[in-house]
């Protein structure tokens, strides 16, 4: 059983820093405004700033709800977040309806998406899009496409891990990086730029101070 958000440990685990939260880009999202993709960009900084203050640059996660930008933090223990350490995101990521929740989180050694997390994508319908933010500055981000079908991708991860590459210890992330080269094909993409714009609800303001240690933040989608 995988659990979810889990990070294993990773390889060369990288302080944050200030210079690397100011690294981080404004990424032009699908469906989202320019005003959306600024406040994405804001927490994917405050999420480093987070980590970095209070959890020793290991990770942390925040689950969005981009119908009404209401939003739940997750301090992660070690190099692994769960959205179960938060009952009230769990709950949320297990009762929203299709495709209007954004999962971000940080990775310590700045590497992008773990066969734990890409299960996580596909397991869970209420997920459209999951951010990696590596401790350098550096965003990954996987989305849904209209067309995608959870169970062929599952299949087809399932397929890499356990048998083309079942003899390689590190089976998991070869089989990763095989996958993330075909995406479209499996109806969800990668992105790490583009300009893209569509008509959206404007977020919440101060919406920052509504964080504490496991609570609330604030968009819509479909």
């Amino acid at each position: 059983m995988y659990k979810d958000f889990e990070q294993k440990k990773r390889n060369r685990p990288i302080a944050i820093t200030d210079i690397a939260i100011s690294k981080v880009r404004c990424i032009q999202f699908q469906g989202f405004k320019a005003e959306h993709n600024k406040y994405i960009q804001e927490q994917h900084k405050l999420l480093l700033e987070i980590a970095k203050k209070y959890n020793e640059s290991n990770e942390v996660g925040i689950l969005i709800n981009i119908i009404d930008w209401s939003a739940w933090l997750i301090i992660g223990n070690g190099n692994m977040v769960e959205t179960k350490d938060n009952p009230d995101a769990y709950a949320v990521l297990k009762s929203s309806r299709k495709n209007t929740l954004l999962f971000m989180h940080n990775h310590p050694s700045t590497t992008t998406f773990s066969g734990t997390e890409f299960k996580t994508f596909c397991s869970n319908d209420s997920l459209y899009m999951i951010t990696v933010v590596g401790n350098d500055g550096s965003v990954r981000a996987l989305i849904k496409e209209s067309s995608f079908d959870a169970n062929e991708a599952l299949a087809y991860y399932n397929t890499l891990a356990t048998v083309k590459y079942k003899n390689y210890s590190n089976n998991g992330t070869l089989a990763m990086r095989e996958l993330l080269k075909i995406v479209m094909k499996l109806g969800y993409f990668i992105k790490t730029g583009g300009m893209i714009d569509d008509q959206q609800a404007s977020p919440a303001t101060g919406i920052n101070a509504n964080y504490n240690k496991k609570t609330s933040a604030g968009k819509k989608r479909r």
